[in-house]
């Protein structure tokens, strides 16, 4: 199987850079090339700053978009796979007892307004 780094040097080589082309969404000059591949098709890898990315080694599941566009379709496309994910919420620990406070009356005259109970005229 093919990396990350690998099918964009692929891809770069055959199609050319992004940049040489309009983006899709919204006709600007393109920067990137989108996978737009379904989530099934999708293989994980690592790009070159080491983070966790999804990518497509079908070269045909790339379209040119500009920054702007891509960052807004992988957004969506990110909502969208939290939103129907079905994942089991773990189960809640043990509750800890609540924390105790404890209130001591004590029988002085207030800080204010008389001698305190320690002698001190205010």
């Amino acid at each position: 199987m093919s990396s990350y780094s690998t099918t964009h040097h692929r891809l770069h080589r055959t199609r050319g850079p992004a940049s040489a082309r309009a983006c899709v969404h919204c006709g600007r000059r393109a920067r990137d090339w989108a996978c737009i591949a379904e989530d099934s098709s999708l293989a994980t890898g690592q790009n070159s700053e080491g983070r966790r990315v999804t990518f497509s080694t079908d070269l045909d599941a790339y379209v040119p978009m500009c920054r702007p566009c891509h960052r807004r379709y992988d957004a969506e496309r990110a909502a969208e796979r939290r939103a129907t994910a079905h994942l089991a919420i773990a189960p809640l620990g043990k509750r800890r007892p609540p924390r105790r406070t404890y209130v001591v009356a004590l029988d002085r005259e207030p800080l204010f307004g008389g001698d305190d109970a320690n002698g001190w005229t205010l």
